[in-house]
């Protein structure tokens, strides 16, 4: 590798991203677990080794060619240090590599709390956060040691991450994300994910709208962010970030109203500076997707999920950057060649007209998420013809 090699990852997806002309495609994947399983092991076996750990878990580079991850790799919530402190939210699969949210045993409010959140938004989510950790209601000298353990076991997840990340630096992989870049989540997601929990959430869409707009408008206080854009003029790189989550239940209508209204409020000002906006997909949006073109062009880089990216092609292609290019469910069922034909395809179509990384749909989380050999035949192929277009 040469010297330089992170600096011609970054050019050329800078370029990539604003329909510039990129000397080679970025190519981009998304992981959690199955790096283990890629390894013939499992992040059991090792979670306790952070050096063995970070070495098996990078090993897979060795065959599968990238240049960057968008999004983070590893695990970002690990189970036994919830388990230490007596919480079952996020628990390990039995095959020793899947991390499972478990909504189901999470402390989420119920409807009667909505008045206490409204009145004090910071002092009812801390209050939240707090009951969500049972160890907290453990006499002293069982908290203590439950505190103990779970600062051990964060220890050893930050080495592991540490040792990860310095072998992703020799490799010169790109990390396009930055932390100190813009970042939206909208208030909506936060009663999904946090506080009300999915079901919840939509049935109270349904049965009391008002109650949840007006909690939203609270939630929105106390976190807005007055962004100026004199602070990010000309940045284009690293990306800000925002998730397309609860969004994809909503009706276009109630998609205006609870996220894309704050989101171009919030973000428009700082996409005509230059600021590019990683939009990460979960779900089906295609139907509200024709509101990316009202942004500036090149603000976003819409990374997809469920909807067929040559549709969402039609809709934004030219005008907004798309990350896609191969889905699970073909690395999984296809064949090699099938896998290849349609990775091929993505280059061809979404390439020509600019705003384009290789990606895949969603993350590779255990063994049998996809078939290492259509892995290895898509990316080898992925890195070679991305240099052709």
């Amino acid at each position: 590798m040469t010297e330089d090699l992170l600096v011609q990852r970054k050019n050329d997806f800078i370029r990539a991203v604003d329909f510039g002309k990129p000397d080679k495609i970025p190519v981009d994947i998304e992981i959690t677990g199955w790096p283990f399983a890629y390894a013939g092991t499992t992040f059991d076996a090792v979670k306790d080794e952070p050096a063995r750990a970070a070495e098996i878990y990078t090993s897979f580079l060795d065959e599968i060619p990238i240049d960057c991850f968008i999004l983070d790799s590893g695990f970002i919530k690990r189970p036994d240090i919830y388990q230490a402190m007596g919480s079952d939210e996020y628990v390990l699969a039995p095959d020793g590599i899947t991390i499972q949210h478990n909504q189901a045993g999470a402390n989420f409010m119920d409807e009667s709390e909505y008045d206490e959140l409204i009145r004090d938004f910071t002092a009812f989510y801390r209050k939240k956060k707090m009951q969500k950790v049972p160890a907290l209601d453990w006499d002293k000298d069982r908290l203590y040691e439950a505190m103990k353990l779970a600062a051990h076991r964060t220890a050893v997840h930050n080495e592991f991450r540490e040792l990860m990340d310095r072998e992703y630096e020799r490799r010169q992989i790109l990390m396009p994300l930055g932390f100190t870049m813009p970042s939206y989540t909208s208030p909506l997601n936060t009663l999904f994910d946090v506080l009300r929990g999915i079901k919840g959430t939509l049935i109270d869409l349904r049965r009391r709208p008002d109650t949840v707009r007006e909690a939203c408008r609270a939630i929105r206080e106390a976190n807005k962010r007055n962004w100026d854009p004199k602070d990010y003029e000309g940045k284009s790189f690293p990306l800000g970030r925002s998730v397309y989550h609860s969004e994809c239940f909503l009706s276009p209508k109630q998609y205006d109203e609870f996220f894309f209204r704050d989101f171009e409020g919030d973000l428009r000002p700082l996409m005509e500076v230059g600021v590019n906006i990683f939009l990460k997909g979960e779900g089906m949006f295609l139907s509200t997707l024709d509101r990316m073109c009202d942004l500036p062009k090149g603000g976003v880089l819409i990374m997809l999920d469920q909807d067929d990216p040559f549709e969402a092609h039609r809709i934004v292609g030219g005008y907004q950057a798309l990350a896609t290019g191969i889905t699970v469910d073909l690395l999984k069922y296809g064949t090699r060649e099938e896998c290849v034909d349609y990775a091929k395809k993505s280059f061809d179509t979404f390439a020509p007209a600019g705003g384009f990384v290789f990606s895949i749909n969603k993350p590779l989380l255990c063994a049998n998420d996809a078939r290492n050999e259509n892995v290895e035949a898509v990316y080898r192929f992925a890195d070679e013809y991305s240099r052709r277009k």
